[in-house]
């Protein structure tokens, strides 16, 4: 059975049957606050609806549950706002990880294998449809190093939104807390991913301009000395 009890900043937040009890003691539900469920024509003050929660021995029961921090729902509240946006970066990122992956696996697979699709594909960058093995290897690094800059995160950020969800309907501190070490996670590896594809995409575009941007010696068989 589903819940709504209306909090200090006027909220109706949505809360299961088994959660009062919790949220009762730890004060974020106390006998004056409205709650209302479905069937009930209006809202009711909770110690008139469910006397039972306030009951001390409700109460002393209630001790082995996760009791919910009025600090902890503030600011599981505040983070849980963004979760829904959390969710789709996080999918977003998962779905672009996943297809970068395949075709870094599908050209990898063209080239080390030397499929026609793959030699007719390269004939339009190289006249003759060759590609250098320094460069294919490169191009293989970066696009797994891509992909998995995008899985990984995306993953570690997933987790993080549902952890979010979760401490802000428990109250739970250590599902926030675990919730915002996920957090601290994706950044630090989205960052770090970052950096290392910036690395070595500079250093391939370095190692691949390196004709154009030195002057090649000039051919001693070509030159005509006059004595």
């Amino acid at each position: 059975m589903h819940w709504y009890y209306l909090s200090e900043r006027k909220e109706r937040v949505p809360v299961t049957d088994s959660q009062l009890a919790p949220l009762a003691a730890g004060g974020i539900v106390r006998p004056t606050t409205l709650v209302w469920r479905e069937g009930l024509a209006n809202w009711a003050v909770a110690g008139e609806l469910r006397p039972d929660l306030f009951a001390p021995t409700a109460r002393s029961a209630s001790q082995s549950l996760a009791l919910a921090d009025p600090a902890t729902v503030t600011a599981a509240r505040a983070l849980g706002h963004y979760a829904p946006w959390m969710g789709v970066f996080s999918a977003v990122m998962i779905v672009s990880g996943a297809v970068a992956l395949a075709l870094t696996a599908a050209l990898g697979t063209g080239w080390l294998l030397n499929m026609s699709w793959f030699r007719e594909m390269m004939r339009q960058v190289t006249p003759d449809g060759d590609v250098p093995s320094v460069h294919a290897w490169s191009m293989l690094a970066i696009g797994t190093l891509y992909a998995l800059s995008l899985l990984l995160p995306g993953s570690m950020l997933a987790v993080a939104s549902r952890q979010v969800k979760l401490a802000s309907l428990r109250g739970s501190t250590p599902v926030l807390e675990a919730s915002l070490r996920n957090l601290g996670r994706f950044f630090q590896t989205w960052i770090i991913a970052a950096l290392l594809i910036t690395l070595l995409s500079g250093i391939w575009t370095l190692y691949s301009w390196r004709h154009r941007a030195l002057p090649k010696p000039p051919d001693p068989t070509t030159q005509r000395v006059a004595i």
